[in-house]
């Protein structure tokens, strides 16, 4: 609907229930806020303000900013956030949990032998298995305290985009990187599809370092790019 405000990076879309939606935008430019429905009731904007004492003066704090401001990620408990810190797989996966608005308590699963009943990421690791966004790093193990690499976070962003019936369509010119070659089988379509969709670029050398270790600040972009690219494309 048709607004023009401030804040647009903290201006969020709260649910009847009070919660910030993930999947919603405020956009300046064209004096519009657009959200996807989580249910039926009053919907209301809030300035949902998500201050950290370490991001000022980081690159990444906008979309840091954006994230968490739709309640997708938090800070680490003292007030930083740790942006230059490395996220881990299970951290990744609580993030599209959070986008996806589903209410995982509801999954269980056994599939993975490092994944039991009591840890923390256990419902959002089996709502990722039982959705077919994840298969672990093997046949009995999803490695959930390793750290995320930046090809695994595209091949898990493709596939919770299938997950959630987005169109992945693309917005921009195909890339060539100068690793490409590097690229895991299995992620390369992922990588390619992350590419032209906009949600992940390479470095300034071209490169695209798939096997390098995301940080928490890439993942906050990341997410922040699938929420942008979810709001305008068809589902």
């Amino acid at each position: 609907f048709p607004y023009s405000g401030s804040a647009a990076e903290t201006l969020a879309v709260m649910s009847p229930q009070g919660k910030a939606v993930p999947i919603g935008a405020y956009y300046p430019d064209g004096s519009v806020v657009r959200w996807q429905l989580n249910g039926c009731g009053t919907y209301t904007l809030k300035n949902n303000d998500a201050t950290f004492n370490d991001i000022s003066k980081h690159w990444g704090a906008t979309y840091i900013t954006f994230l968490a401001s739709r309640g997708v990620a938090s800070g680490m408990g003292d007030g930083s956030f740790s942006p230059n810190q490395p996220l881990t797989r299970a951290q990744f996966i609580t993030f599209l949990a959070y986008m996806s608005m589903e209410d995982v308590t509801k999954y269980s699963s056994d599939a993975f032998s490092d994944v039991t009943s009591g840890k923390w990421y256990y419902h959002y690791v089996s709502w990722a298995y039982t959705n077919g966004i994840t298969k672990g790093t093997s046949a009995t193990q999803f490695s959930p305290e390793a750290r995320v690499t930046r090809e695994q976070m595209a091949r898990l962003t493709v596939t919770f985009f299938e997950y959630m019936g987005i169109d992945a369509k693309a917005i921009c010119s195909a890339q060539s990187f100068t690793d490409s070659n590097t690229i895991s089988s299995w992620a390369q379509d992922g990588v390619a599809k992350c590419q032209t969709m906009g949600i992940v670029s390479g470095y300034e050398d071209a490169s695209f370092k798939p096997q390098g270790n995301a940080t928490r600040a890439e993942a906050a972009t990341i997410c922040s790019r699938i929420i942008s690219y979810a709001l305008i494309m068809p589902q």
